[in-house]
């Protein structure tokens, strides 16, 4: 295992264990690559959901949720995680297209989803996810 995976799946133990930077840390490693991702996917087989579906806020939709899911699994590495995370991308996407008529909650992420004030939300705090 390279040392980046062994750092990602540190990072995700420590944020497990409560330590906001990791999380900090993990979004900022990935969520770039994340939103790369989305916005190709908008401009190839998800085109049509282009003008309604900013990416940025889908890539943070995503995001939150799947962190809502790692505590129950955690990824061997950073390709594992990363694939999770796109995942619940192409979810999104795919969901949005089958309920176009539906307004799409906006989730309260503060500033962005990199906002570290504290909050009872379940991605902050994995421990209380799974309960």
């Amino acid at each position: 295992m390279s040392e980046t995976n062994d750092e990602t799946v540190t990072l995700l133990q420590r944020w497990h264990g409560g330590e906001r930077e990791a999380l900090h840390t993990l979004l900022q490693r990935f969520l770039p690559r994340l939103h790369q991702f989305a916005r190709s996917k908008l401009r190839s087989e998800f085109a049509q959901l282009q003008n309604e579906q900013d990416s940025l806020d889908l890539v943070q939709a995503s995001a939150a949720k799947a962190l809502e899911f790692v505590p129950r699994f955690v990824p061997r590495d950073d390709e594992q995680f990363f694939g999770l995370l796109c995942t619940f991308v192409l979810n999104h996407l795919r969901n949005r297209l089958r309920s176009p008529g539906q307004s799409e909650r906006k989730a309260n992420f503060g500033d962005s989803l990199l906002d570290l004030r504290e909050s009872d939300r379940s991605s902050e705090h994995p421990s209380l996810a799974a309960q």
